[in-house]
């Protein structure tokens, strides 16, 4: 039995204050040599560049690599170790879920299978269970809301409440999101975006929308963010 195959060292590598809270967003293991733990990075990264685009958390690792049109993150080589092993993605149907001693507010974890080539981690009620040789990365929710997308997601959520307490007491909807901030419904930050583009309202049900990665007004369609 080898006790560095088994232990998952944590690590916190940042804790921000954020809205309230402290923000352990990133948390990661160590992994046996360097290239597998660059992988492990860039794995993370796609991850989260994937649910900026798709405001969903991938499910497997091919969701983020390994297409040979490049259509998504990652080549086929990144998102296999150095033994030519597949890494693989563990979630809990978008339901955060615990890891022994090291938190409970995980969405994602990217395993590296050991020595023995077999998959022996699982997620199960709720919580992660490490096999004896895997190597486990875990990304917390705060690390999706902590980006571009997460944090566009509060602001929509914000521009709508803004716009019930508009019409609440104007007893009318405003146009555009400038009518809630002139009359200081809504912080001139909060009209934007983290993408740089600014809040949109629709007309017939009269919600906030961002356009999204791409910067384009797709009706509400692909990557805008709808609240």
């Amino acid at each position: 039995m080898y006790i560095g195959q088994l232990l998952v060292v944590m690590v916190i590598t940042s804790v921000i204050m954020a809205g309230g809270r402290f923000n352990t967003s990133k948390m990661l293991s160590y992994f046996k040599t360097k290239e597998d733990t660059y992988k492990i990075e860039r794995i993370k990264k796609a991850a989260l560049d994937y649910y900026n685009v798709n405001g969903k958390i991938p499910t497997n690792i091919f969701d983020i690599g390994g297409s040979t049109d490049r259509s998504n993150f990652l080549p086929a080589d990144a998102i296999h170790d150095r033994n030519k092993e597949l890494f693989v993605i563990l979630t809990d149907n978008n339901n955060t879920f615990s890891y022994n001693g090291g938190g409970s507010d995980y969405l994602l974890a990217v395993v590296q299978k050991g020595y023995n080539k077999v998959l022996d981690s699982k997620i199960e009620s709720g919580a992660l269970v490490v096999g004896e040789d895997d190597n486990v990365f875990l990304i917390s929710k705060y690390a999706f809301e902590d980006t571009r997308r997460g944090q566009t997601d509060i602001k929509v959520s914000s521009c709508n409440t803004a716009v019930l307490l508009y019409n609440n007491d104007n007893g009318s909807y405003p146009s555009d999101v400038f009518q809630l901030t002139s009359s200081g419904y809504l912080a001139p930050l909060n009209a934007y975006d983290n993408f740089g583009t600014i809040l949109k309202i629709t007309n017939n049900d009269h919600k906030c929308y961002s356009f999204g990665k791409n910067k384009i007004d797709d009706n509400q369609t692909n990557d805008d963010i709808v609240g």
